[in-house]
């Protein structure tokens, strides 16, 4: 019981500080495309939301001029390593320079993850700029006819959703 109360709380004082970045953002939403403030903050997550931008706006840029659907695919294994090591090192810069346990041991098991889905991806050609999952052409023939419908679906689809559900399942 004593266990489970202890959980809740560390649940709670998350859940507090998530509430605290959200409110910040939503009073000064151009405060997460300043690369320099939102390193100097406090909180690591207005950073890691920035380097988000920039990799959705990366992935919707090549996905736009190449019209290949597959850079988001290269990403899932980038992505959640390049966060957590910027979530560990920033501890690490404003703590004094103290490595935080828990973040080191996250950061080098999403290393290990990254290593072994950008290696399966690599082996199979995935980061081939030419080379599109056969899966975007069979899901492209839904939009035949239809351009509009079919970047909508590219934009919030392939790189928003996609690229936010990376986030939150490695932040």
């Amino acid at each position: 019981l004593e266990n489970s109360t202890s959980v809740m709380a560390t649940f709670l004082a998350c859940s507090n500080e998530l509430s605290a970045v959200f409110a910040t953002i939503a009073s000064n939403p151009l405060f997460v495309l300043k690369p320099k403030s939102t390193w100097q903050a406090d909180d690591p997550l207005y950073f890691t939301i920035f380097l988000l931008i920039i990799m959705t706006s990366y992935t919707y840029f090549k996905n736009y001029t190449t019209d290949n659907c597959s850079y988001v695919d290269t990403l899932w294994g980038i992505a959640p390593v390049i966060y957590s090591a910027f979530m560990s090192f920033h501890y690490y810069i404003n703590h004094n320079y103290v490595l935080n346990e828990r973040l080191t041991l996250m950061f080098l098991l999403i290393f290990g993850w990254g290593i072994r889905l950008s290696y399966n991806l690599y082996s199979k050609g995935g980061f081939q700029s030419h080379k599109e999952d056969h899966r975007w052409g069979l899901i492209r023939t839904w939009f035949q006819g239809k351009p509009f419908k079919w970047q909508l679906f590219v934009l919030f689809f392939i790189n928003i959703y996609q690229m936010a559900s990376i986030y939150m399942f490695s932040v």
